[in-house]
C-alpha cells in the first residue's frame, strides 16, 4: 500500500490497524511532521512539499512518466490518499486499486470552481471501478461528500489502539484546554480559569508531552475549530474524558469569538467566513456546508462532527453549565464508559477494513511488468493514450 500524504498522524493509525493483517506500506509523507515518524519522501519522484498539494498539469504528466515503469510502483497493489484526498487523481493512469480516504474537506488542494468540478469528475470515475473505496474518516466529510457528488463513502474511522501505558489514570484534578485555534484563545482560556483553577492549556502545562502524561489529568475540554482531528481519536481511544459544547453554544461562542475556523477551506485561505460554496451540491434545497454565517446551516452540519457523534462526551449549553458539569461529573464512570464503547469501534473498523482488503484482492489489477532483463516491460502506451482521452484527469 502506497501514501504520500501531507499528514502523517492518519496514515499511522491505519498502520496500526492493517499491519497485523499482512499490508505492507510504502510511506513517503510530505508532511512537514514527517521526520517524528521516520516517512519522509526523500526518494519521492517529481513531488515535492511545494507541489505536490496542488500540482499542476506537467507535474502530473512528469509524475506518471517517472512512474509508469518504477519497479518500486510495479509492486504496490493499492495507492491510498487521505490528505489530501485529491491526490489520488495522479495515480489513475498508473492503474492501480485507489484507496480515497477523506479525513478533512475533500476538494483541499482543488478550492477553485473549476478545479473542484473536475476532481468530481474524477472521483466519479474512480468509484466506478472495482476494488476501488470512496470513505471518509468521520461522518462529516462522508456527509460532505455525498452532498457535492451524490455518492456515499465508507465510513472508516481513524481509531487507533492505545499502549496500556498511555491509559487514563487522572491522577491529577487538572483539567486541560485544548488547542483553540482563534485569536480570542486568551480571552476563552481566561473564562475558563475564571470558572475553575483547574483548567491548564496543553502548551502552559507541558510544551512538549507524552500519551501518559496525558492520561494523567482529569479531563480535557476542546473549543472545536474543526469537525475532526487526529488528536481527539487518540484521546478518546485513552480514555480521556472529554468535554464539549452543545451545537447551539459552539454557535454562540462561534458567532462572538469564531473559535470554529477551520472548517471551510474558503475561511482558512482568506480569513472570511463563507456564505456558500463555489460550486452547488447535487441536490437543491439542502443546507449549504460552506455556508458559515447561517445558524441553521451552521448546526445542520456541525451535528456531524465527531464530538457529537460519538457518546459519553460531556456536553455544557452554557459557561454555568460547565461549572455545574465540574461538580457533578463522574469521571472515572465516564472514562469506562469511553472505553468499553471505543473496544467495539475499533474491533468494527478492523473487521471493516478485513472486508475491504478481501473484496480488492478479487479485483487485483494487472502487475504491470517492468524489464529486469526477465522477462518484457508492458507497453503502456495504448493504455495511457486511451485512459488520457476517456477520463478528465487534468
Amino acid at each position: 500500500m502506497w501514501t504520500n500524504d501531507f499528514h502523517i498522524a492518519t496514515v499511522a493509525n491505519v498502520k496500526s490497524l492493517l499491519k497485523p493483517k499482512g499490508v505492507v506500506f510504502v510511506d513517503k509523507s510530505l508532511s512537514g511532521h514527517c521526520h517524528e515518524t521516520d516517512t519522509c519522501a526523500y526518494d519521492l519522484k517529481v513531488l515535492t512539499p511545494e507541489n505536490g498539494m496542488t500540482p499542476d498539469s506537467s507535474t502530473r504528466d512528469r509524475f506518471v512518466e517517472a512512474y509508469k515503469e518504477d519497479q518500486q510502483m510495479a509492486k504496490v497493489d493499492i495507492v491510498m490518499c487521505f490528505h489530501p484526498s485529491a491526490m489520488c487523481e495522479l495515480f489513475m493512469p498508473l492503474k492501480k486499486r485507489l484507496f480515497v480516504i477523506a479525513s478533512t474537506r475533500y476538494e483541499l488542494g482543488r478550492e477553485s470552481a473549476s478545479d473542484w468540478k473536475q476532481w468530481n469528475q474524477n472521483l466519479l470515475q474512480i468509484s466506478k471501478e472495482p476494488g476501488n473505496l470512496v470513505a471518509a474518516n468521520n461522518l462529516y466529510d462522508a456527509k460532505y461528500i455525498e452532498h457535492f457528488t451524490g455518492l456515499k463513502p465508507v465510513l472508516l474511522p481513524s481509531w487507533i489502539r492505545m499502549d496500556e501505558s498511555d491509559m487514563y489514570t487522572g491522577i491529577s484534578e487538572d483539567i486541560l484546554v485544548a488547542p483553540i485555534h482563534t485569536s480570542s484563545a486568551e480571552k476563552i482560556e481566561k473564562k475558563l480559569k475564571s470558572i475553575s483553577p483547574r483548567f491548564r492549556s496543553i502548551k502552559e502545562k507541558y510544551g512538549h508531552y507524552t500519551f501518559s502524561q496525558l492520561a494523567e489529568n482529569c479531563a480535557i475540554i476542546h473549543i472545536p475549530y474543526q469537525v475532526s482531528i487526529m488528536s481527539l481519536f487518540e484521546q478518546y481511544a485513552m480514555g480521556i474524558p472529554i468535554l464539549a459544547p452543545t451545537p447551539a453554544f459552539l454557535w454562540e461562542l462561534h458567532e462572538k469569538l469564531d473559535v470554529m475556523n477551520e472548517r471551510t477551506w474558503e475561511r482558512i485561505r482568506t480569513g472570511r467566513r463563507p456564505s456558500g460554496s463555489p460550486i452547488a451540491g447535487v441536490k437543491e434545497g439542502r443546507h449549504d456546508p460552506n455556508n458559515d454565517i447561517d445558524r441553521d446551516a451552521f448546526l445542520h452540519w456541525v451535528q456531524y462532527a465527531d464530538v457529537y457523534q460519538w457518546p459519553h462526551i460531556v456536553q455544557f449549553n452554557s459557561w454555568k453549565d460547565l461549572r455545574r458539569q465540574l461538580e457533578e461529573t463522574d469521571w472515572e464512570v465516564v472514562s469506562d464508559e469511553m472505553l468499553g464503547f471505543v473496544k467495539r469501534a475499533i474491533d468494527k473498523t478492523s473487521a471493516e477494513w478485513t472486508k475491504i482488503l478481501d473484496q480488492t484482492d478479487n479485483y487485483a489489477p494487472d502487475t504491470v511488468q517492468v524489464d529486469d532483463g526477465s522477462a518484457p516491460a508492458s507497453d503502456l502506451a495504448t493504455y495511457l493514450s486511451e485512459f488520457m482521452q476517456s477520463v478528465h484527469l487534468w
